[in-house]
Formats: C-alpha cells, sequence, structure tokens
C-alpha cells in the first residue's frame, strides 16, 4: 500500500511537471501515456478480481472514464501549440 502512494504521488508530480513545462513533440510523450495506460489497466484488472466489483463498482468505474474524458477535453483547450525552428 505504501509503494502505491509513493508510486502516485511520483507519477503526479512528473504529471505535473510536464503540463508546465514547454517542451517538444516527440514520441517519448507517447510511449509514457502509453506506460501509463497499461499500469492503469493492470491495477484496474487487478483491484476487480479481489474485491468482485459489482454494480457500485462499475457504476463508480464508468462514471469516472466519463469525468475523466470531459475534463481531458477541458484541459486540451487552454493547450498552446507552436512551430518553433521548423
Amino acid at each position: 500500500m505504501a509503494l502505491d502512494i509513493v508510486l502516485g504521488i511520483a507519477v503526479l508530480g512528473l504529471v505535473i511537471y510536464r503540463q508546465v513545462v514547454a517542451r517538444p513533440i516527440n514520441a517519448r510523450g507517447l510511449r509514457l501515456i502509453a506506460i501509463l495506460a497499461i499500469i492503469g489497466v493492470v491495477e484496474t484488472a487487478d483491484f476487480m478480481q479481489k474485491y468482485h466489483g459489482g454494480t457500485g463498482t462499475y457504476a463508480a468505474l464508468g462514471g469516472s472514464l466519463v469525468l475523466a474524458a470531459v475534463f481531458g477535453v477541458l484541459r486540451a483547450g487552454t493547450v498552446r501549440l507552436w512551430s518553433q525552428d521548423g
């Protein structure tokens, strides 16, 4: 449990750092997204196996995914891209 908290704080710190620093778009960013997505799927599957999710669990998971999509769209509206040096 302590390891999960430490990893969660580390990922949160990395995500916040990447949100406030200007950086070029490259394949490394896509790799990080893929790694975080895989970790999320594995952790969700592990949770569902341990606690045998019921209706409330599936509703919470679905609601969480909807909220993530909504906030992702809102965040995308604030991102600024520009061309620099070609």
